[in-house]
């Protein structure tokens, strides 16, 4: 036998039940059937408790250590469930119909409430999986009688009726919807209960005062407000409120905020500019200003430069005569010379190309001396009747005037005659057919 947290409810009250292990283990979905102090109903199985749990759970029965509870009635916030039976496929069927059966009871309630003329606003409703019982739960700024109300609905319904005024934080709670992050609400999916949450906590955790963005669905502070607000609070023990202010001659600073990953404080200096004053340094921050002299902040303790690497290109390796890489060629003029490896090595065949105003390779060419100095004056010599490598220009097309073909050719008196076969302006007149072999006149 083990103890269990679970909801009930569409505002997700929160209840403790013993099921067995041999059952515990055939729970689909985490639902289960159960009979509380409203009737006979769909639970859904949270987790298992400890002894420790259990007695925190049981602990908060009053509605002030939640801000607002989950109902204004004075009922404790966890109560006590008997497991009845795990559900089968007809009780998700009556599951079903009775959802469908809410929207048409939730639009009768409003035209009931719209008669009355109740200061009243119809969140939702609930019908229990027996039918015995129809929860209508509302919100109201003021206190409503609305007695006449429930005499007509029971009227309508033959079933009991129950009305349950709410919070607007258990408003969001029933209804749903997306936050600002784009998640789901925590308190509709997630969230057992709301912790009580004021704008000191907004303060100490350096989050600007913005109401959009502080705000939930509800119009009130978000609940996340107090998911880290434990971190800021041991953070700013023993150290000056956020906003106050340190008198000095030079004028007054003002902290601001704290970094939590620094571990220090950042106040305005009065000369403008913030300036980061670590937590254990800030008595001696303090004296310092309020004497009038001026305080520096430390500076972060400075490592040696990282050794430099540089990289250097490696020098070609020596050409061995054993290297059977080829030797390496200069071109200069247009010829191709190759480079000898030692003073007797002997120069190895090469293909010339044929180069304009050269040699032709089939013919003969004269033996060129051995002294190195006349290599240099052939060279010079033969260089005018060599051409150059370099690639000629594109000729640039000719300006020609534009031809206009069967041009009109002048007269001698100066004007354009017609040319032959183009129509004058002026219409001719038809000559008469001749039979043929007439002269003409």
């Amino acid at each position: 036998m083990g103890r269990y947290l679970a909801t009930y409810g569409k505002p997700r009250f929160l209840g403790i039940l013993d099921i067995d292990d041999e059952t515990a283990g055939g729970i689909k979905n985490g639902f289960v059937i159960v009979t509380s102090h409203r009737g006979e109903e769909f639970a859904e199985v949270v987790g298992a408790l400890d002894e420790r749990q259990e007695k925190d759970y049981r602990s908060m029965r009053s509605v002030s250590e939640h801000g607002e509870g989950p109902l204004h009635g004075g009922e404790p916030v966890v109560t006590d469930l008997t497991f009845s039976r795990l559900p089968a496929d007809m009780d998700f069927d009556i599951q079903s119909e009775h959802t469908l059966q809410e929207d048409e009871n939730l639009h009768v309630a409003h035209e009931l409430a719209a008669y009355h003329k109740l200061a009243l606003k119809l969140i939702d409703d609930e019908l229990m999986l027996d039918g015995r019982k129809l929860f209508f739960y509302f919100t109201s700024d003021q206190r409503v009688d609305f007695r006449q109300l429930v005499k007509d609905l029971a009227r309508r319904f033959h079933t009991r009726i129950e009305l349950r005024q709410m919070g607007v934080r258990d408003e969001a709670r029933i209804i749903k919807g997306l936050s600002s992050c784009g998640l789901p609400c925590c308190c509709s999916y997630w969230l057992n209960q709301f912790a009580p949450i004021g704008i000191k906590m907004v303060k100490e955790q350096n989050i600007a005062l913005n109401p959009p963005k502080i705000s939930g669905i509800c119009g009130r502070l978000m609940c996340c407000m107090a998911f880290e607000h434990k971190v800021y609070h041991e953070a700013w023990s023993g150290m000056p409120s956020p906003g106050s202010k340190i008198k000095t001659p030079r004028g007054n600073y003002i902290v601001q905020s704290i970094d939590i990953a620094k571990d220090a404080l950042r106040c305005h200096c009065p000369t403008g500019g913030d300036i980061c004053v670590p937590k254990a340094m800030f008595e001696e921050f303090k004296q310092a200003v309020s004497d009038g002299n001026e305080w520096t902040p430390p500076q972060p303790p400075q490592t040696d430069e990282p050794e430099t690497i540089h990289f250097t290109r490696a020098e070609p390796t020596d050409r061995s005569p054993g290297n059977h890489h080829a030797p390496k060629t200069e071109h200069s003029g247009g010829e191709r010379h190759e480079q000898s490896d030692g003073e007797g090595s002997q120069r190895r065949p090469g293909r010339r190309r044929h180069k304009r105003g050269g040699a032709k390779p089939n013919q003969p060419q004269a033996a060129q001396p051995q002294n190195a100095g006349s290599r240099t004056d052939d060279r010079a010599r033969d260089a005018p009747a060599q051409r150059s490598r370099v690639p000629d220009k594109p000729k640039q097309p000719e300006h020609r005037p534009n031809i206009i073909k069967n041009a009109a050719p002048q007269s001698a008196s100066g004007t354009l005659a017609a040319p032959q076969g183009a129509k004058s302006g002026r219409r001719r007149k038809k000559r008469p057919n001749r039979p043929p072999g007439e002269a003409k006149p």
